[in-house]
């Protein structure tokens, strides 16, 4: 009785490792080459490309129980949370500005919009505490270059 039970069990384990395989499946195999290059070297110099112009961006905002923003100005102007614009930049090594920052950098697009790099080169963040929170005021400079034709 005991040796019929071992292959009953055996038998539904084969069954149910069988039906988790059901459905149909297609493999295509092909010859590929592939005709890019392992690297590419591109030499550029700061010849290469023009400076337009430099950008400053402002942010002014406190800051509640290290998670509440109230943000106070961007750029100089009141902020009206109704009309939020946001730029975020990206490139190889991953550019990390703020979220207040992002807020305020619509300002380098609108002022240079046919810029092909625009590089952050000085942050200025002046941190004034407060009873349960504090205010920031942030500054970034830009710099917006053009590549040369």
């Amino acid at each position: 009785m005991k040796r019929v039970l071992n292959y009953v069990i055996c038998a539904l384990f084969i069954g149910l490792m069988s039906a988790c395989s059901i459905g149909q499946y297609s493999s295509n195999t092909v010859r590929t080459a592939d005709f890019a290059p392992g690297f590419v070297k591109l030499d550029l110099t700061m010849n290469d490309f023009e400076l337009l112009g430099e950008v400053k961006v402002t942010v002014e905002y406190r800051t509640y129980f290290n998670a509440i923003n109230v943000y106070e100005t961007i750029n100089g102007e009141a902020y009206n949370r109704r009309v939020s614009r946001r730029v975020h930049f990206a490139g190889d090594r991953g550019i990390r500005l703020s979220l207040p920052i992002q807020k305020a950098t619509y300002k380098v697009i609108d002022q240079f919009p046919n810029g092909d790099y625009y590089v952050p080169v000085f942050t200025d963040k002046q941190i004034e505490g407060q009873f349960l929170g504090r205010h920031t005021k942030e500054i970034v400079t830009f710099k917006v270059y053009k590549q040369k034709k």
